[in-house]
């Protein structure tokens, strides 16, 4: 799966597919902020980081990295069942496993050196 396309209840028709590098690094100093030490990211769960997203207030700034509109320039994402948003999040994790592997290990030197995910759906 490269690409994954999405038509929400709430109207907004998104996509999304492997990350480029900008959006890469902009996903890292949001996760790096969400999570400041390395290790919480090895540990965390899909529904706790969904949780930490929406606890933290960032969900239109992750989903604004991951989700792309062509009907919409900057949508609402608040606006998405929580259901949806999890799904958008298991997706990720399958769209770009070498990322979040780097992610997990907190070196960005390494790209696609391996495939290991430990974050599993909760």
């Amino acid at each position: 799966m490269e690409r994954k396309e999405y038509n929400f209840k709430c109207g907004i028709n998104a996509y999304q597919q492997l990350l480029k590098v900008g959006e890469a690094k902009k996903l890292y100093a949001l996760i790096k902020k969400l999570f400041p030490q390395s290790d919480d990211v090895k540990q965390v769960q899909l529904t706790d980081l969904l949780d930490k997203v929406i606890e933290g207030g960032v969900l239109n700034e992750l989903f604004n990295i991951l989700l792309k509109v062509e009907d919409c320039t900057s949508p609402d994402w608040d606006q998405l069942e929580l259901n949806e948003a999890l799904e958008v999040i298991t997706d990720f994790f399958s769209l770009n496993k070498n990322l979040m592997s780097l992610l997990q290990t907190g070196n960005t030197a390494q790209a696609g050196s391996s495939e290991k995910i430990t974050a599993q759906k909760g």
